[in-house]
């Protein structure tokens, strides 16, 4: 079986810190546990996002990305189920025709989208 190294985002290690600690240790090890398998029972994919899937500890939700070629783990977000799915960046289209905000020149230009939630290459988690 294939080890995938995790990443953590600068939001999601933000989010981590303030957790209290015997919280932040039952995500982290949940986190960790996500190396060696990157879809542990119950966790589900988000709708509309090809490779997004989220994991329930507690009353936290953990929001990640995998990429199977690479072998990452990307951890988005952290945080209670009211909060996290908030302002999570919506799924890039394949289709060639540019949306309807794009095509009124309307809404976020996709560089700022992806700076927005760009990812730190610290191993935060050790």
């Amino acid at each position: 079986m294939a080890v995938y190294s995790i990443e953590i985002s600068r939001a999601a290690e933000k989010q981590l810190k303030k957790l209290r600690r015997d919280d932040q240790r039952r995500v982290a090890k949940a986190i960790l546990g996500l190396s060696g398998n990157p879809r542990p029972q119950g966790s589900r994919k988000l709708t509309g996002y090809d490779d997004v899937f989220r994991i329930r500890v507690g009353r936290y939700r953990v929001l990640y990305s995998v990429s199977g070629t690479k072998l990452i783990i990307i951890v988005l977000k952290i945080g209670r189920r009211t909060d996290v799915y908030r302002y999570l960046p919506q799924s890039s289209s394949t289709d060639d025709e540019p949306s309807d905000a794009e095509h009124c020149g309307h809404g976020p230009e996709p560089e700022q989208e992806q700076m927005r939630f760009a990812v730190s290459r610290r191993k935060a988690l050790r």
